[in-house]
């Protein structure tokens, strides 16, 4: 974790962080902001954001953008090449659920949250034993 761009905040602007699970798989996490305005007056740095979520295994590697328009590619193992399919929501269909609209779901429909309580806590010693690592240089062993 450091301050690569913005050096005058408390707050980091990278970090990266290898796991690696009970079950022998190994995975990245990066999360960034360092990509700055081009000039003080604009345009606004999330216009220039990437947003990407890969995995990678040993099957093949699947990407999922969000730069400007979805986009999904995939490269299976063996294959000569990439294969890229840029989603589209169907043209009549009712529009996508936010945070919200699931929310309120949850609650007054008793429909059962795509993510819960146990996956936030789950999430955040991730994330503390990610600090401590990166203050300490070793690895942190989660329970």
């Amino acid at each position: 974790m450091a301050n690569l761009v913005h050096r005058d905040l408390a707050v980091e602007d990278w970090g990266f962080a290898t796991l690696t699970f009970a079950n022998g798989v190994i995975a990245t996490v990066e999360a960034s902001w360092t990509i700055a305005a081009p000039r003080a007056s604009g345009p606004s740095p999330k216009e220039n954001s990437v947003r990407r979520f890969e995995i990678v295994g040993t099957r093949g590697e699947i990407v999922e953008t969000n730069q400007g328009t979805r986009g999904r590619k995939w490269l299976r193992s063996g294959a000569a090449g990439w294969v890229h399919e840029h989603p589209t929501g169907e043209l009549y269909a009712p529009p996508h659920h936010g945070a919200l609209d699931h929310l309120i779901e949850c609650i007054e429909g008793g429909v059962e949250p795509v993510s819960r309580i146990e996956d936030a806590r789950a999430s955040l010693w991730i994330a503390l034993a990610a600090y401590d690592s990166a203050r300490t240089g070793g690895a942190v062993r989660l329970g």
